[in-house]
């Protein structure tokens, strides 16, 4: 049976639920798709992790996947993508966490006082943002959610989560400025 008969022939079987389809597919595509996201995360437990991602949402959404060209390069873009998403999340938790890491440096922490006044300031520059703007930048900030499951969780538009966050920093922005 040639490749592509027999990646259609284990499509139709995985449309009809059967999981022993899906484990043929694994042995014949996971070796593939974890040199693929290897290559772009340089860490092989990162890289296992996303491929058993990938497999998850391809089990889930089995009846509506169209394939084009196939199969292989359907789940090897798939494992590209979900890669570099993975590795721009992980780039900006290291820059927020570079940016906390400096505010605990040793010489902040031996000053109560100042900490205690910054955290003044803060909250009261924090609640200086309308309601609806300030739950979505904590919701961003604090919580360290991204705009789309912001988005989904407020039930808004993207495109006001976006807003939001704006003009929550624009206002802190000022009343830090304001209030030194």
């Amino acid at each position: 049976m040639e490749v592509s008969n027999q990646e259609d022939f284990l499509l139709n079987r995985l449309k009809q639920h059967d999981e022993a389809a899906l484990k043929e597919l694994v042995c014949l595509y996971q070796p593939a798709m974890i040199l693929e996201a290897y290559y772009i995360l340089k860490d092989f437990q990162e890289a296992e992790d996303i491929v058993q991602e990938v497999w998850i949402r391809f089990w889930q959404l089995r009846a509506t996947i169209e394939l084009k060209p196939s199969l292989a390069a359907y789940l090897q873009r798939a494992t590209r993508n979900e890669s570099i998403i993975y590795l721009k999340k992980k780039n900006v938790r290291a820059k927020r966490q570079a940016q906390y890491d400096y505010f605990l440096e040793p010489s902040i922490r031996l000053q109560p006082f100042e900490n205690e006044e910054l955290g003044k300031r803060l909250h009261h520059a924090i609640n200086a943002i309308p309601p609806a703007a300030r739950k979505s930048f904590i919701l961003s900030y604090l919580d360290d959610k991204n705009q789309k499951a912001i988005a989904t969780e407020q039930n808004i538009s993207l495109q006001v989560v976006k807003n939001n966050i704006s003009k929550a920093l624009k206002i802190l922005r000022q009343v830090l400025h304001t209030s030194k």
